[in-house]
């Protein structure tokens, strides 16, 4: 009867040995999922607030990244491509010298300094 207790200890405590070992495992891999995943939406320029991305990855796994790396990037319509300033970029801006400024601007809108015959940025001439 005594060794019948000796086994029947030593197999319950196999048994929540090994139900540990695999909540435990459960749990890591649900953390690293959850930290990748919310990197990948911080990259994708979503703000804190609106970046759910660990909760996507801790309790999906890898369907929460695939879904996280199929999101669309976050754009609110104040901020550019790059996530900082407004669109007041000199993209766009009428050609040759400007009112008030002594800079020159391209057909490519990039500004070149007034000695400059050639745009910096694209390589076309001045008034072309």
């Amino acid at each position: 009867m005594k060794l019948f207790d000796y086994f029947s200890v030593i197999s319950s405590s196999i048994v929540f040995g090994t139900i540990f070992i695999a909540i435990a495992g459960a749990l890591s891999v649900g953390v690293v999922f959850g930290l990748v995943c919310r990197t990948v939406l911080r990259n994708k320029g979503y703000p804190p607030q609106l970046n759910h991305g660990f909760l996507w990855g801790f309790f999906l796994g890898l369907i929460g990244f695939v879904v996280c790396l199929l999101k669309q990037p976050y754009f609110d319509g104040q901020s550019n491509m790059y996530g900082r300033g407004n669109f007041g970029n000199t993209y766009g801006q009428p050609f040759g010298i400007q009112p008030g400024s002594s800079d020159w601007y391209c057909s490519c809108g990039a500004p070149n300094p007034p000695d400059s015959r050639i745009c910096l940025f694209c390589g076309n001439t001045r008034g072309h």
